[in-house]
């Protein structure tokens, strides 16, 4: 009886060993794809369209330390909105009777500064007469319901919007917990546009000057959640400690 309750729990051993193995396969091969896709090479003067929206001091760190690894958190995330894309662009093609370029190249040259980047959450619906842009985001749950498209978003699209010459878009959000979606109707701002110019010239200065920017993200409520998953996180607290050890 003993030792056949010892050979039972062997099994379960073997068997908790094997899961645990499968499971560290199955999670290092995703963060292994996603990092393949997410290697780039930074270029002073040359901006990812999705810099608009993050905050200025994480992007000069960018420049000046060094791109760093998201957390394992992060990098989920990004692998399951490009999954979200992926499915969205397949279900539009096949069933949406549209014609629609997915994961577009984006390369506007504004003289002093370039946006430059492949657009993978984008989808790009071609009509007769005029072009337009969907931007595919995922968003925590239904808890966090959304009441109007947040900003920083809505400067990304209209960088797109300008690039293919676009009136109109659209940003869908698509929540990770049971996969319904919001979608917003985005016209084209130039105001807007200018606006997300600037803010990337701001930061080119900041940069060419080796001068830091504010810690936008700890001051706004509205982007503080970028901290949290934020690389450069330790170096911005510790500034910001020196700071205050000053007053």
């Amino acid at each position: 009886m003993q030792k056949d309750l010892k050979e039972q729990a062997k099994k379960f051993q073997d068997i908790e060993v094997k899961v645990k193995d499968m499971k560290k396969l199955i999670d290092n091969s995703l963060l292994s794809l996603v990092k393949e896709r997410e290697e780039k090479e930074l270029k002073v003067g040359i901006f990812w369209p999705s810099m608009i929206g993050d905050c200025m001091r994480k992007v000069y760190y960018m420049y000046k330390l060094g791109l760093r690894e998201p957390n394992e958190r992060s990098l989920k995330i990004m692998f399951l909105g490009t999954t979200i894309h992926n499915i969205l662009s397949e279900a539009l093609q096949k069933y949406g009777n549209v014609n629609i370029k997915s994961e577009v190249e984006v390369d506007l040259d504004l003289g002093v500064i370039k946006i430059h980047g492949r657009a993978d959450n984008v989808i790009l619906l071609e009509g007769d007469k005029a072009s337009s842009v969907i931007e595919v985001k995922t968003i925590s749950s239904r808890k966090s319901m959304l009441l109007a498209p947040k900003f920083y978003h809505v400067l990304q699209l209209i960088i797109y919007m300008k690039y293919f010459n676009a009136s109109d878009g659209y940003l869908v959000y698509v929540y990770r917990d049971d996969l319904s979606t919001k979608v917003f109707y985005i016209n084209y701002d130039e105001g807007l546009f200018n606006y997300a110019v600037q803010r990337l010239m701001n930061i080119h200065k900041y940069i060419l000057e080796d001068k830091e920017p504010p810690p936008e993200a700890k001051l706004d409520e509205n982007m503080q959640w970028q901290c949290h998953t934020c690389p450069y996180r330790r170096e911005c607290e510790e500034k910001i400690s020196r700071i205050f050890e000053k007053v």
